[in-house]
């Protein structure tokens, strides 16, 4: 053997690290022979080994394993699982507390030789921060393991009241929850069990006690420093209360903490939390509470406080001295990149589930694709996020201990001026300064949540005179009417606000003079304060909505001008303040969904529900239905929607709802009388739904009921449905209908869905709910009345099953294409057409009536119906569409209509039809100045002269 001349290895390194490269030779002969030279590459080798103390005193205990990594070879398999494998056969068989710890601690110090190793050869630092959290993954699991083996063999197996087993549930916090660990790092640890109950051995004890003993064990596995080190140091301070609470909680006890004693910093420790070990069932339980306690629902601005206090506690960390090169906790550090994540994190992370990510480099992208922080800053962010966790991992790999200092001995500032590639200590120092200073201006930049201006004024909003709020109004140069100033004076003194607690108190008087400058100031809106006053009086006990309105300008901006333009939002609002979450993001305000999007959000909305909860159904399609009418509702007033899409969309929404409505009682009524002989549960059969009127047309409005028709399919008169509790299908069918109408029509907390409107089924409200095709066809045939076959003119399937959607539309172009006497038919309409006229026309001097009023909506449609059913039999076109826009279409074409009519009652009925949903948003009458739609009335009235009179 010929001992290796170590000039290779000392080539290129300092001369003050010289000695412990000879010393390694020395000590490793068999390491160093000569004869590997060729299979190594000697300047790495020397640079890594120079560079670690702690690499060259586990290269001398575990040489066959430097022998690998001299040769760079890199067999390991890093997943967690395969470690656990790997170390669970090495424990087989142990029964005793030292022998664990000691294969442990040699488990865990050979394979940080290799990370260590991995990592000063230059390896991605993504990739060593996964090393080292699968490594620690591994080595928990292991120890829990058995420890609960221990625990069982002592006391028994732990069993709930149920009899179910208990096991334990370790939850991963900070950087080893992340999947980031640090080198040196020690791990955050919460313990949790699931459920109360007792060890079913033969010394019985409670699953508290049992869990108690058995955490104790696991932690001394882990922490306890033995001849042979220590796997991780354990910290347990995280737990609820703290070091005063007990070691470990069961579910329901951990739960009752978060909900009513956490702290607000709690919640951003939780960020990162990451259930470890425990059974699948109870880690979905734990989970779920957890994100229900770090993310709320709506975009959480109420969290502002928090990060502010947060904020300057750091800030006040870094005047401590010498704490400018700590590269984890100095200005710009490590934590000031974590804290930018986080606190977007815990604001948005409620809507967004995306931005429940735990990884710091992935939420920065993340922020970067909403818009959140601008695409450099992720950039820069990440790039010297990983410059530092290098640069930490390195200072600790020195020597193994936890330490985020810059050496300040020369002989450890050589070691990482080597192993991070600088020439020189200075350089290290500077390229360091410069990223932590880039870092500390995106700080102070991005996490900008300053402290909302206090007011200047001296009013006492809580204890309001008359006096107070002139001088108030005065001072901004405005006043008021006495209507109004009893109306703000009111709002002060009643009772919600006066029940208000401090931090309510503290909003209110913030968003008073705000509200009252912009809707009496800068643009006087007398009746909008009002509205805007009574929704605050409903909604201020839920005092998240004020903070959110008081902190968030955008959505206070959005809710008064919409406020202004639509009472009927604030009517919504107030209805359901959730609502106001909507209007956080003007982009997505104003993104309207597409119909598949649509179905999508209503599917996610109810996957949580139960399928026998129907409180909780009828609730959430309350929600998605107050929520997409918004969006639509807000481009409309803002004009970027065209008057039909909204229609359409509106329409859509229905659809959706209607759908989803039949598809749920269908279910629920099979779950309680069986099925349809060859129907199954999960797929309506032999039913449909029709709708009539604006649902068929596919014109709704902000107000519209919903027209419709149920139908089922022809059945023998005995025949029965297939279950226990079996009945005939013409009950099935008719309690199926009723079961959808109770869907649609009870008010809830959030009101009804729709009205429902079944008048237009067979003989109206005395004919039976759901009717068979073939009475629905003969009665169609040989008894409606002309103005049932003009209802029929603009019906359509809506929901349900497809065989009798087809059946359905057989009859209806069969109905429609009946010869019919064109002056019989003409005079049942003008007939009918001036009953209903002087039934539902609203008088008032000076406007018109949309609706009814001559040369309105109704006169329009009544063309079109007249137009359809005169021409069907010889034009099949004619029953191809519902809504009255292309129908006046193809009336042109076929030259019923000539373009000029075409063309205008083609625009005044878009004129009308974008005026009704304004007056509908508007919570007005259908009514309309006469000189604002007069020339449109003029053009109507002609073309109905021309068709219906003159003809």
């Amino acid at each position: 053997m010929t001992i290796l001349d170590s000039s290779e290895l000392l080539a290129q390194l300092p001369s003050e690290l010289h000695a412990d490269i000879t010393h390694m030779v020395s000590e490793l002969p068999d390491l160093f022979d000569q004869r590997r030279l060729a299979e190594m590459d000697a300047h790495l080798a020397g640079r890594v080994l120079a560079s670690s103390s702690f690499i060259q005193r586990q290269a001398v205990r575990f040489p066959e394993i430097s022998e690998k990594l001299l040769q760079g070879v890199d067999p390991i398999n890093w997943c967690v699982d395969s470690l656990f494998e790997e170390l669970t056969g090495r424990v087989d068989g142990v029964t005793d507390e030292a022998t664990m710890m000691r294969l442990l601690r040699q488990f865990r110090n050979q394979y940080m030789l290799q990370i260590a190793w991995l990592d000063l050869a230059g390896a991605e630092v993504d990739s060593i921060l996964q090393y080292l959290s699968a490594l620690a993954d591994a080595l928990i699991r292991c120890a829990v393991e058995w420890a609960y083996s221990m625990a069982c063999a002592r006391s028994g197996i732990p069993r709930d009241e149920q009899g179910k087993e208990q096991q334990l549930i370790v939850i991963g916090m900070g950087k080893l929850g992340a999947k980031e660990l640090n080198f040196s790092s020690d791990i955050d640890l919460i313990f949790c069990y699931p459920s109360r109950g007792e060890t079913d051995g033969t010394r019985s004890t409670s699953n508290e006690e049992f869990f108690t003993k058995m955490c104790r064990m696991v932690i001394r596995l882990l922490d306890k420093v033995t001849v042979d080190g220590f796997v991780f140091r354990v910290d347990t301070r995280l737990r609820p209360f703290g070091e005063s609470g007990a070691l470990v909680l069961n579910h329901d006890a951990m739960e009752i903490y978060y909900q009513s004693h956490a702290r607000e910093w709690e919640r951003y420790a939780m960020v990162k939390a990451r259930l470890i070990t425990g059974s699948k069932e109870g880690k979905a339980e734990l989970t779920t509470m957890i994100k229900a306690f770090v993310f709320r629902r709506y975009l959480d601005y109420g969290v502002f406080d928090s990060i502010r206090v947060m904020k300057r506690q750091i800030e006040a960390q870094l005047q401590k001295k010498g704490v400018e090169h700590n590269v984890k906790l100095g200005p710009g550090g490590i934590r000031e990149i974590e804290f930018i994540g986080q606190a977007f994190q815990l604001i948005r992370g409620g809507r967004d589930k995306a931005l429940q990510a735990r990884g710091i480099l992935k939420v920065l992208g993340l922020l970067a694709d909403r818009n959140q922080i601008s695409p450099l800053a992720a950039q820069e962010l990440s790039e010297d996020y990983r410059y530092l966790r290098r640069l930490e991992n390195h200072i600790q790999e020195i020597d193994d201990r936890q330490t985020h200092d810059l050496p300040t001995d020369t002989k450890n500032q050589l070691r990482l001026v080597l192993s991070m590639g600088f020439s020189s200590w200075l350089e290290l120092l500077e390229k360091t300064q410069q990223t932590m200073k880039r870092v500390h201006q995106y700080f102070d930049r991005l996490v900008d949540f300053d402290e909302p201006s206090e007011q200047t004024d001296n009013t006492d909003w809580l204890d309001l005179t008359e006096e107070g709020l002139d001088s108030f109004l005065a001072a901004k140069g405005g006043s008021v009417s006495e209507e109004t100033r009893k109306g703000i004076i009111h709002f002060c003194h009643s009772y919600p606000v006066r029940q208000l607690q401090e931090k309510g108190r503290q909003y209110i008087v913030r968003l008073l003079p705000m509200l009252l400058e912009r809707l009496l100031i800068v643009e006087p809106e007398e009746k909008t304060v009002l509205i805007f006053l009574a929704m605050l009086e409903k909604i201020c006990n839920r005092v998240a909505y004020l903070v959110l309105l008081v902190e968030s300008p955008s959505v206070f901006n959005q809710l008064t001008r919409l406020a202004i333009l639509s009472p009927w939002i604030v009517t919504q609002v107030t209805r359901s303040p959730i609502l106001l979450d909507e209007l956080i993001d003007p982009h997505s305000l104003y993104q309207v969904p597409s119909k598949d999007e649509l179905q999508a959000d209503l599917d996610n909305a109810l996957l949580s529900i139960d399928s026998d909860d129907i409180e909780a159904q009828m609730e959430a399609l309350r929600l998605f239905k107050q929520t997409s009418v918004l969006h639509v509702a807000a481009s409309d007033l803002t004009g970027t929607l065209p008057v039909m899409v909204v229609s359409d969309k509106l329409t859509e929404i229905a659809e959706v709802i209607v759908e989803k409505v039949v598809t749920l009682s269908w279910k629920s009524i099979c779950a309680q009388y069986g099925t349809p002989a060859n129907a199954s549960a999960q797929s309506v059969s032999g039913f449909a739904v029709i709708g009539f009127g604006k649902m068929g047309g596919i014109e709704l409005g902000f107000g519209s009921d919903l027209d419709v028709v149920f139908l089922h399919k022809e059945a023998q008169i005995d025949e029965m449905t297939v279950g226990d509790r079996a009945i005939s299908l013409g009950e099935f069918y008719m309690r199926l209908g009723r079961k959808i109408i109770t869907y649609m029509v009870t008010r809830t907390f959030s009101g009804l869905l729709y009205e429902m409107d079944l008048r237009l089924r067979p003989n109206g409200n005395s004919g039976l709910l759901v009717s068979s095709e073939s009475s629905f066809e003969q009665y169609q045939r040989k008894n409606a009345w002309a103005w049932e076959h003009q209802a029929l003119v603009r019906a359509r399937f809506v929901a349900g099953c497809s065989d009798v959607a087809e059946r359905f539309n057989k009859i209806r172009s069969e109905v429609l294409g009946l010869r019919r006497d064109i002056t019989t038919l003409r005079n049942e309409v003008v007939e009918m057409r001036e009953k209903m006229r002087s039934t539902l026309l609203t008088k008032k001097q000076g406007f018109f009536d949309l609706k009814h009023g001559v040369g309105g909506i109704v006169d329009i449609e009544f063309i079109v119906q007249f137009g359809v059913l005169a021409n069907a039999n010889e034009h099949d076109s004619l029953l191809t569409y519902t809504d009255n826009i292309r129908l006046l279409h193809e009336l042109n074409k076929i030259g019923f209509l000539s373009t000029l009519q075409q063309q205008n009652l083609d625009g005044a009925y878009k004129a009308y039809r974008e005026a009704s949903h304004h007056a509908s948003l508007a919570e007005q009458p259908t009514m309309v100045p006469v000189d604002v739609v007069e020339e449109q009335v003029r053009q109507v009235a002609l073309v109905w002269d021309e068709i219906m009179i003159n003809n």
